[in-house]
């Protein structure tokens, strides 16, 4: 009777563990072969190509500049600057994927190629009003707009949880 008992409390115990066990993980579909971007041109500054335009707004007006213009540009340390630049580039969109590759390679540069690389492949712009003032406050604070939605669909095969 103890042998039947000792099988029978195996048995159960088996029975309950294999209830515990994890559930294999499916391979992953096959990956959907996407074609890679063509890499839209970043903004040259005037000197290399014709003119940049000024960017007009809602509320203000972007005017290109020569790098020249910016107080201390040529005396501050890149090193804050280009580390917000490298955390941007960690998702960058698809203007932003050449000039980002460009940027990596130059991780361990000194300043003054990273600065001399920036001079080249960037525009600096003054911000002003609509009337032309210069003088104002500028926050950075940012809330981006996009279109999505909280089902899936064709045109949002993600949706947006909470």
């Amino acid at each position: 009777m103890r042998y039947v008992d000792w099988w029978v409390q195996a048995i159960v115990g088996s029975v309950c563990l294999s209830a515990c066990a994890v559930k294999p993980v499916r391979a992953p579909a096959a990956p959907v072969a996407i074609a890679a971007p063509k890499p839209v041109p970043v903004a040259v500054p005037a000197s290399v190509t014709e003119p940049v335009p000024v960017i007009k707004r809602a509320s203000s007006r972007w005017v290109p500049v020569p790098w020249s213009e910016l107080p201390g540009w040529d005396a501050d340390s890149l090193a804050s600057a280009w580390s917000a630049w490298m955390a941007s580039c960690q998702r960058a969109v698809v203007p932003w994927v050449t000039a980002c590759g460009e940027a990596r390679n130059l991780a361990t540069s000194a300043d003054a190629d990273k600065r001399a690389w920036m001079q080249r492949r960037l525009q600096a712009y003054r911000v002003e009003s609509l009337q032309g003032e210069a003088q104002g406050l500028l926050t950075a604070y940012f809330e981006p707009v996009f279109q999505a939605s909280r089902s899936r669909s064709a045109d949002y095969p993600v949706p947006i949880y909470q």
